[in-house]
């Protein structure tokens, strides 16, 4: 057994299968890309009684299903692009294995760090506004660890979209959905005070921007407007609550999505293949190994191999290949991963 399966085993070993009820599923539903709004409004929303809404709010807080809230920043006006990069480790033990994943963990630029299962052991999110800083990042790991990837692939995501968890509401379709796409990238630029917002927005939790003024030590009415300025230009594009749901029983794959060429409007169609699907989180346009992405959460390793029966069935004729990934863990997210202000990275 490889070390990943262990870990995967360590995790699930010995833990009761958590339930949600009807009442958390729908309001789990409504709040996870609005994850700033007023009670009163959520209680309207999903038709329940506002104490109702606080009360599961604060017992799913303290059962660690509602992780916390978390910026939706859009890289692309500052002139980032996103790179994903997937890899298997050639044999080594345990704890190289874990000292490089740590490594990833801190450095600065990388967004998401996860333990994978199928094609790849593990992938890397990497913010950065040329591919120099990649090669750079990757190369500094190396030189640490020496030639440690036995397999490696890597893409660029040009369009991103985040529908949320619709099955968990009683219609199939988004309350809220989340896009970033690199066309029209650059053009926009920060100083210290909204790095140091983003930075605090995407590393502490908060209740309010009074809060968050607090902590940053700056004036409210600065901060308001800055957070203002930000949502204008399109950087800071809204909040949404994460969740921790693998103790339901819900498993996360990636679906990796290669196309036998350029089929006119094969975009649009798999955009409303994945957003009319009530189990696909995120639809992904990529330039690389493959072409997209999807996320699906599902109870069943069979339900992904549904989920890819459909894709082949709908869309045979375009389709090379599926490939999908097992996400077993994921050990860092960041909206905004940046210690320093970025334009210092030119």
């Amino acid at each position: 057994m490889g070390y990943y399966q262990k870990l995967l085993l360590r995790q699930t070993r010995g833990k009761r299968r958590v339930q949600l009820t009807e009442k958390e599923k729908i309001i789990l539903h409504a709040i996870e890309h609005q994850a700033m709004i007023p009670i009163p409004s959520i209680a309207k929303q999903t038709r329940l009684k506002a104490h109702t809404v606080r009360y599961h709010i604060a017992n799913l807080k303290e059962r660690n299903i509602i992780l916390g809230k978390a910026p939706f920043i859009n890289p692309y006006p500052l002139g980032f692009t996103d790179y994903t990069f997937y890899f298997s480790l050639a044999a080594s033990s345990a704890r190289k294995s874990h000292e490089l994943l740590t490594m990833f963990k801190e450095q600065e630029g990388v967004t998401w760090v996860a333990t994978l299962g199928g094609e790849f052991q593990a992938g890397v999110a990497i913010c950065a506004r040329r591919i120099e800083n990649v090669s750079a990042l990757l190369g500094s790991v190396s030189k640490k660890f020496g030639d440690v990837f036995f397999q490696k692939s890597m893409s660029v995501r040009t369009r991103f979209v985040a529908f949320g968890r619709k099955y968990l509401g009683s219609t199939a379709k988004s309350l809220v959905l989340f896009a970033v796409e690199l066309k029209g990238q650059g053009g926009s630029t920060i100083d210290e005070t909204d790095h140091k917002l983003l930075g605090a927005l995407s590393n502490l939790e908060f209740v309010s921007q009074r809060q968050l003024a607090r902590a940053v030590g700056l004036p409210f009415s600065t901060v308001e407007r800055r957070i203002d300025n930000l949502k204008k230009a399109g950087i800071l594009l809204g909040y949404i609550y994460r969740y921790r749901l693998v103790d339901t029983g819900l498993q996360t794959y990636r679906l990796l999505i290669s196309t036998r060429g350029l089929a006119a409007g094969l975009s649009d169609r798999l955009f409303a293949f994945a957003a009319d699907h009530p189990h696909i989180l995120h639809y992904i346009e990529c330039m690389g190994a493959w072409d997209y992405e999807m996320s699906a959460e599902v109870e069943r390793p069979a339900d992904v191999n549904g989920i890819i029966r459909q894709l082949y069935e709908e869309f045979g004729s375009d389709i090379n290949s599926v490939k999908f990934l097992q996400i077993f863990e994921h050990l860092k997210y960041s909206a905004y991963p940046f210690r320093n202000i970025p334009a210092e990275f030119d």
